[in-house]
């Protein structure tokens, strides 16, 4: 903490969960083994990103992990391995996944770790600028990070259309998957707007996000699914 300008201090949340410092927030998990409360919050190490619990009984709804949540908040993570061992900082962390469970479950990506897309999707906010079209090998738009993870946290991680969640159909290799559909069209947008996450994108399976953009412009989500359901009835 000294190398962030703060002082050390004894006990509290500065060695057993989270704490807010001005605008800053504070992650101290204990890795692979309970904390010094004996509370065992099962944090661990997923290809580089950290699976985090926040403190029992608290939800992503709260206030203060919707501050965390919020874009551009600053989240700096420090972990220990044994809870006698000192932290070791390693550095800001950015949500990759939320889980709305009776304690809330958060995917970090450490560094500069990101999101795999998917084909079509928006990377990963009440407002977001998106824009800033570049040339690559085929036109490509500029993507906040936040967006992705914003829409899933409010819509849930089940489609929109038929329903289908992959965390039921394929158990833990499934939690947390979806594609994210973006209500308009980005390869029509040729300036920068401002783009709502809750109100522009909505959750769906890829077989659905697929049937969705064969036809151009793309259905709607409530036109599909109306075929949806007249096709099971």
């Amino acid at each position: 903490m000294e190398a962030l300008g703060l002082e050390p201090r004894r006990g509290g949340n500065w060695f057993t969960g989270y704490h807010r410092h001005g605008d800053e927030w504070f992650l101290f998990p204990t890795i692979g083994e309970s904390g010094r409360t004996g509370h065992d919050y099962h944090n661990r190490w997923l290809n580089g990103s950290l699976e985090w619990y926040a403190k029992n009984g608290i939800r992503i709804h709260t206030n203060a992990i919707q501050t965390m949540l919020a874009p551009g908040a600053t989240v700096h993570l420090f972990a220990r391995s044994h809870n006698r061992e000192p932290f070791t900082y390693h550095g800001l962390a950015s949500p990759l996944e939320v889980f709305d469970e009776p304690t809330a479950r958060i995917i970090w990506s450490v560094g500069e770790a990101g999101v795999e897309l998917m084909p079509g999707e928006l990377e990963h906010g009440d407002t977001v600028t998106e824009g800033g079209k570049t040339q690559v090998i085929v036109n490509s738009y500029e993507r906040d990070r936040s967006a992705r993870f914003r829409c899933i946290a409010h819509w849930g991680a089940s489609c929109q259309i038929c329903g289908m969640s992959f965390a039921t159909r394929y158990g833990e290799l499934g939690e947390g998957f979806i594609h994210v559909h973006h209500l308009r069209p980005i390869a029509s947008v040729g300036e920068e707007y401002e783009l709502n996450p809750i109100d522009d994108l909505r959750p769906v399976c890829a077989n659905c996000h697929a049937m969705l953009h064969r036809e151009d412009p793309p259905l709607t989500i409530e036109r599909l699914r109306e075929l949806v359901q007249h096709h099971e009835a």
